[in-house]
């Protein structure tokens, strides 16, 4: 077994990289492009190929958090946060890596993550917490809030990682 890559799609996410060596993280990259007389952030398409492409032989499966439009947002926001998960899933298939997709529900439940009540947003904290937890080797690698999409990638790797041993 080489690894597994976890993904926690959008501008804020990132990519991690479980193998038996080790865990390597990613940032989403990013790219500001203009839209509509506007400077707008868009997942970098040539960048994360290129990325995807430098460490393809080290991956077995990807694990991608399945994700869906959120309440309240345009559908402009909407379509574009679809785009960029588009361009995730098209780096993955153009480098033959096998993907499954996890809900955020039952990643987060096996790393003892409790949902968020109804209505509220999870804290950020609790995914950095969980990660620290589970690999603390690697805690260094989401010391601030905005590491929160590394955290969860890391986690989301770890889940599948999980998975793919057969250990409950």
């Amino acid at each position: 077994m080489t690894g597994i890559l976890g993904i926690d799609p959008g501008l804020s996410g990132a990519l991690a990289l479980l193998t038996p060596a080790g865990l390597e993280v990613w940032d989403m990259p990013v790219l500001q492009v203009m839209r509509n007389d506007k400077k707008r952030n868009t997942v970098d398409a040539v960048a994360l190929g290129r990325l995807i492409d430098s460490i393809s032989a080290r991956v077995d499966t990807a694990v991608v958090e399945l994700v869906g439009g959120m309440t309240g947002q345009s559908a402009s926001a909407a379509f574009e946060f679809g785009r960029n998960v588009g361009i995730i899933y098209g780096a993955l298939a153009a480098n033959f890596i096998p993907t499954e997709q996890v809900h955020p529900v039952k990643w987060k439940r096996a790393v003892g993550i409790k949902a968020a009540p109804k209505g509220e947003k999870p804290a950020k904290d609790e995914s950095r917490a969980a990660a620290t937890r589970l690999m603390p080797a690697y805690s260094g690698l989401w010391t601030l809030v905005k590491h929160d999409g590394r955290a969860e990638a890391a986690l989301i790797a770890h889940w599948g990682n999980t998975q793919a041993r057969g250990a409950k």
